[in-house]
């Protein structure tokens, strides 16, 4: 396959600005690196703003991975993810978690989705919760599973509707609803497909006044922009 140098010539020039700051940050390390980002960090939906510097890194990482060059995707969304390009830390997260283009490591995918996470990016927000689920990378704690799925639940990430739904359905990290647990798996259907059968499961063991507050809460039901 050609190099994308060839096919994107446009962007070497603010590549190579990338390079010069870049490499200062990663000299630094990243914030939190490896550990969850401190109870108290403030959410912010759009995040910081982003430099032109991390900008410029995250859009070849992005023209490296449609081209299916994974390695040198990772090595740019890495230079972004430096300079706190909270969707390029997301998506080092998911290269580390499934050793895409990378070596496979649950704790530097924990990291960089605690970073991304913290910015407000939903799909951040599932990953990690699902490594406090599973306990990869980080020690087990459901109720910090619980936590980071509801802030991507309440963003539209069906698989993080899904999982909330299960854990209300079992009580395992929140308390134990059925309302609740219909309300987040028919939210999930939408995207999950296994979500309904779970849905209806719950629905036959509802009351009438359950079930109808449970459809009040899906229909008035709208994503946190």
């Amino acid at each position: 396959m050609r190099s994308l140098y060839s096919q994107f010539p446009v962007l070497i020039a603010a590549a190579a600005l990338v390079l010069c700051a870049a490499g200062a940050a990663l000299a630094a390390g990243p914030r939190h690196h490896g550990t969850a980002p401190p109870e108290d960090t403030p959410f912010a939906a759009a995040g910081p703003r982003v430099s032109s510097e991390a900008e410029a890194a995250y859009n070849l990482g992005m023209k490296y991975q449609r081209a299916g060059q994974r390695a040198d995707a990772v090595q740019w969304f890495r230079k972004a993810a430096v300079l706190d390009h909270a969707v390029a830390q997301s998506l080092l997260g998911e290269a580390y978690e499934s050793g895409s283009g990378i070596k496979k490591n649950d704790k530097e995918a924990f990291g960089w989705f605690a970073r991304a996470a913290a910015q407000g990016v939903p799909e951040a927000q599932y990953h990690l919760g699902r490594m406090y689920a599973k306990g990869r990378g980080v020690k087990r704690d459901d109720k910090l599973a619980a936590k980071w799925y509801r802030l991507a639940a309440d963003r539209d990430i069906g698989g993080a509707q899904h999982e909330l739904g299960l854990m209300c359905l079992t009580g395992r990290g929140v308390a134990r609803d059925d309302i609740d647990a219909y309300f987040w798996l028919t939210l999930a259907a939408r995207q999950v497909d296994a979500a309904m059968e779970k849905r209806d499961s719950v629905e036959k063991r509802m009351t009438p006044r359950q079930l109808a507050a449970a459809r009040f809460l899906v229909k008035s039901w709208q994503p946190v922009k």
